[in-house]
C-alpha cells in the first residue's frame, strides 16, 4: 500500500492511499529465508507500508519514498504460541488496544476516534453490551408510535414486527424461520409497552383507522390478535396458577360491577372489558403451547361481567352502537371461555 503525503508551503498535509501505486519491482517476503530476522535491503513484508512524500516547489515535484517495516511478526507469533492457554483468553477489544503494525501508533494513518469506534462495533457484534437490542428497540418503538397513529407505517410492517415479537417469544409464525438461529430480543423490548398495546386492543375505533390508512380490511384484526397473543404469552410466563399477572395487567377483572349498584358509565366500561378479555383469550388460543393468561379460578369474575352485560342490555342497548353490540361481545366471550377451559384441561 502506498500513502502519498502532499506537502505545500502552508504546511498543510493531505493523505491518500492507493493500492495501484504500489511498486512492482520490490521482492516479496516469500523470498526471505527462515533464518533472517531482519528484512534485507530492497525487500519488504507484505504487511509493510510504503510512504511516499511528494513535495511541490515552484512547479517541481520531488518524490521521497520511505518503507516502514512492521514489528517482527514471526517472532511475535512464536512468542504467543509459547504462552500458556489460560493467558490467551482476553477480550476481543484487546486487539484494538494493542496494534500489530507500527504505523497504527501514530495519528498520521489512523484517526484518533477509530479505535473507540472499532471497540464499540466489537461490543455490539459480540453481544457484550445491552446495545445488542438497539435495533429491536427501535423497531418496536416505531410500531408503538404507529399504533398510536403518531407516524405512518406500511401495512406489511405491522405484521412483520408482530411476527418478530412472537418469534422471539418462541411462538410459531407464518414465515418459515429456524428459531434456534435468531435471537432478536424483541419480546424483551416490547415489555415496557404492554399497557399501550392493551389500550390499542381496547380501542373500538382502531380497526376503522387502520383500514383508512392501509386500505386493508384484515390488517387491523390480524394485528390485534397477534399483539393479544404477545400479551397472553407474557402474562402466562409465570408458572404459578394465581392471579398476580391478572392484577398487574387487567386488575378490573377482580372487581366486577354490581347489577344493583351500577355506577354511571359502568355498562360501557364493562363492554370494553369484555372485548379485551375476548381478544386475550383469542390470542391465548393462537399460542402453540399451554398459554393460560387468565387462571381458571377467575371463572366467577368472568361470569359476573357477562351477567352484568346481559342484565343491562335491555336498558342500555339504544344509547349507542357500542351498547347495541354488547350482547354479541358477551356471547362471544362465553364461546371463547368455553374453548379456553377445554384447552386448559389438556395441559
Amino acid at each position: 500500500m502506498v500513502t502519498k503525503t502532499v506537502k505545500r508551503f502552508d504546511s498543510t498535509q493531505a493523505h491518500a492511499c492507493c493500492e495501484t501505486d504500489q511498486p512492482t519491482d520490490i521482492a516479496t517476503w516469500d523470498n526471505i529465508s527462515e533464518d533472517e530476522s531482519e528484512s534485507p535491503k530492497g525487500m519488504i513484508r507484505p504487511e509493510s507500508l510504503t510512504v511516499t512524500t511528494i513535495q511541490e516547489h515552484e512547479g517541481e515535484v520531488t518524490l521521497h519514498p520511505t518503507i516502514i517495516e512492521p514489528r517482527p511478526m514471526r517472532k511475535r507469533s512464536e512468542a504467543v504460541r509459547r504462552k500458556e492457554p489460560r493467558k490467551q483468553h482476553k477480550p476481543a477489544t484487546k486487539l484494538i488496544d494493542h496494534p500489530i503494525y507500527p504505523w497504527h501508533d501514530s495519528e498520521m494513518f489512523v484517526p484518533g476516534n477509530c479505535r473507540s469506534v472499532a471497540k464499540q462495533m466489537l461490543r455490539v457484534t459480540l453481544h457484550q453490551e445491552r446495545d445488542k437490542q438497539s435495533v429491536s428497540r427501535a423497531v418496536v418503538a416505531e410500531m408503538i408510535q404507529a399504533i398510536k397513529f403518531k407516524c405512518p407505517m406500511h401495512e406489511a410492517n405491522f405484521i412483520t414486527i408482530a411476527h418478530l415479537i412472537l418469534q422471539d417469544a418462541g411462538e410459531d409464525i407464518e414465515m418459515n424461520i429456524q428459531d434456534d438461529q435468531f435471537n432478536t430480543a424483541a419480546s424483551e423490548a416490547v415489555r415496557p409497552f404492554l399497557f399501550e398495546i392493551l389500550d390499542f386492543i381496547a380501542d373500538l375505533h382502531v380497526l376503522a383507522k387502520l383500514k383508512k390508512e392501509t386500505n386493508s380490511d384484515s390488517v387491523g384484526g390480524d394485528l390485534k390478535v397477534k399483539l393479544a397473543e404477545a400479551i397472553a404469552v407474557e402474562m402466562s410466563r409465570s408458572n404459578a396458577r394465581d392471579c398476580r399477572t391478572v392484577i398487574r395487567f387487567i386488575p378490573w377483572l377482580m372487581s366486577p360491577p354490581s347489577v344493583t349498584q351500577a355506577a354511571p358509565g359502568a355498562f360501557a366500561d364493562s363492554v370494553t372489558n369484555v372485548r379485551v378479555l375476548s381478544w386475550l383469550l383469542l390470542g391465548a388460543l393462537h399460542a402453540n403451547h399451554g398459554c393460560l393468561p387468565v387462571p381458571i379460578e377467575c371463572s366467577q369474575h368472568m361470569a359476573d361481567y357477562i351477567h352484568f352485560v346481559l342484565a343491562g342490555f335491555a336498558d342500555q342497548s339504544k344509547q349507542s352502537v357500542v351498547h347495541m353490540s354488547a350482547l354479541f361481545h358477551a356471547f362471544h366471550l362465553c364461546q371463547l371461555w368455553t374453548v379456553y377451559c377445554e384447552r386448559a384441561a389438556v395441559f
